[in-house]
């Protein structure tokens, strides 16, 4: 009888959410035998950090740097990310090459190989009628200076088949 080689997962979730929403695939994952790690971002789900504390990208993304820092250079993680989680899992797979054996985008944003990852966030508005083919997410960030400091606008947009998980069960 041939073994099934056993995957470590790493799910990140969106905005809003945390480790918490994966918690269907990963009983399931579990079941199977797979290790599996629902991460929970800066400031979301049980992390301790509040929203005011989080200044950037890379505050946010942090746990998720930490945790594959603290692999072994061999091991390679599969990353799926969800919604707003495709940019810290793109962004993370670029950083981590050999740590990151592959990246699911589970209607998330999923950056344009041409650009860098940042380019969603600085460039696609609300309003643009670009902004819909850009992403295939259920949000997109953008950041504003203002006097107080840096501010977070969400922006939904919710497609059809983030619907269809959610409703199915599939997607909390």
């Amino acid at each position: 009888m041939v073994e099934k080689k056993r995957h470590h997962f790493v799910l990140v979730h969106g905005c809003c959410h945390g480790g918490w929403s994966w918690y269907k695939v990963a009983s399931l994952l579990r079941g199977a035998g797979h290790e599996v790690r629902p991460l929970d971002l800066r400031a979301s789900g049980i992390d301790a950090a509040t929203p005011d504390q989080v200044s950037s990208f890379a505050d946010y993304n942090q746990p998720l740097v930490d945790l594959l820092e603290s692999l072994p250079a061999h091991e390679g993680v599969v990353l799926v990310g969800h919604s707003f989680g495709g940019l810290s899992i793109a962004s993370a797979a670029e950083r981590f090459p050999t740590k990151v054996a592959v990246a699911v985008f589970v209607t998330a944003a999923m950056p344009n190989p041409k650009l860098p990852p940042s380019m969603l966030l600085h460039n696609v508005s609300p309003l643009s009628p670009s902004a819909s083919s850009c992403l295939c997410s259920l949000m997109v960030f953008l950041h504003f200076r203002c006097p107080t400091g840096l501010l977070m606008h969400s922006y939904f947009l919710i497609p059809f088949i983030s619907l269809l998980l959610m409703r199915h069960g599939i997607l909390s």
